[in-house]
Parts: C-alpha cells; sequence; structure tokens
C-alpha cells in the first residue's frame, strides 16, 4: 500500500470554500465593531470637551448662570483649543468615514445664534435659558450617510450631542440638525456619563 503526501486538489477546495463562508459571515461584523469603536473614540473627545468647558465655566463664573454664550462663562467658539488647554487632535474626528483628511472633520459648537428651518434666528439665549443644563452645546455629525446633504431637512440625520450637564448621547431623525430645537427629543439613546 502506498502512503499518499500532502492533500488533494478536492480537500484543498473544500477547504477554501469554507473560508470563504466563514470570511463571508464574519466581515459585516468586523466592519460594524470597527465604525462602534471609531465612534466611541468621538464620545470619549466630546466629554472631554464637554469637562473642559464646564471647569472654564467655573473659572468664570458662569455655574447655573443662562443666557449668552459669555453671560454663562462659555469659551469663544474660535481658538477654543487654547483657551481650554486641550491639545487639537481632540477637537477632530478621528473615526469620520469617508473623510479624506482628519482635520477636515470637527465637531460643531452649537452655541451662539443660529438660522432655524424657516430662516427665523434661533437665539442661543432663549434656547439656553429655557433648556439650562439640557442644552447641547457641541455636535459630532460625522457619523452619518455621507451621500446625504448634511444640513437637508428631508433626510435623516445621525449624529452624538454632548449637554452641558455631561450627557452624551445619539439622536437620528430628520430636519436641520444645526437648529438646537433638533437635538430635543423623547427617543434619544443616553448614556450617562
Amino acid at each position: 500500500m502506498r502512503r499518499r503526501l500532502g492533500f488533494t486538489l478536492s480537500e484543498i477546495i473544500v477547504v477554501m470554500g469554507i473560508l470563504i463562508v466563514l470570511a463571508g459571515i464574519l466581515f459585516p461584523v468586523f466592519v460594524t465593531a470597527k465604525s462602534a469603536a471609531k465612534e466611541k473614540v468621538c464620545w470619549n473627545n466630546l466629554h472631554q470637551i464637554q469637562l473642559a468647558i464646564m471647569m472654564y465655566r467655573t473659572n468664570n463664573d458662569g455655574d447655573g448662570v443662562y443666557g449668552t454664550a459669555s453671560l454663562m462663562g462659555l469659551p469663544p467658539a474660535g481658538g477654543m483649543e487654547a483657551r481650554l488647554g486641550l491639545p487639537p487632535s481632540v477637537f477632530h474626528c478621528q473615526g469620520a468615514p469617508n473623510v479624506l483628511s482628519p482635520t477636515a472633520a470637527t465637531y460643531t459648537i452649537l452655541y451662539g445664534d443660529r438660522r432655524g428651518s424657516l430662516g427665523r434666528i434661533l437665539s442661543w439665549e432663549d434656547y439656553a435659558t429655557s433648556e439650562g443644563e439640557n442644552a447641547v452645546i457641541v455636535a459630532d455629525m460625522n457619523h452619518g450617510d455621507r451621500s446625504v446633504p448634511l444640513l437637508s431637512p428631508f433626510f435623516v440625520h445621525r449624529g452624538i450631542g454632548v449637554r452641558l450637564n455631561g450627557q452624551v448621547f445619539t439622536q437620528s431623525r430628520t430636519g436641520n440638525w444645526s437648529n438646537p430645537r433638533w437635538w430635543e427629543s423623547t427617543s434619544l439613546e443616553e448614556v450617562q456619563k
């Protein structure tokens, strides 16, 4: 009886087929886990920004005061990195899909007057006075579908927001996300930090 060495062609093809099927099953799981990990980096960055803003407010006598950004002790949006003492990388979304440069995808500072969906000015002072510690101050809109126009009121947008009270949460809905009222909802997936 002759002893054979190695594998036959059919054995190799069967093993390769099994490996291809396993890869097809596991690939979507790995992609989902990778995007979730990148999103978690942004959650942590936004929480660091919120903590720095909270300390800045405390140093500038803004605790418990609601109204204009300066009255609340909030740092000016321009040059915020230097004022808060955080590295510039904290202000950029490292996990944004389809972004050529990490510095191109920054977080959005939401305090300041904004134009609403009907063209009227939404006063930060009115918003902050009515919402208090629940006012959303920083947002990350870099994790949604890139084929959707970012300011389109007709598509579902997905964002991560930070409130003055420290809550970091996700929000998915239609409308103009730059309007502070977009962030109000009873169906928030909130995580208390």
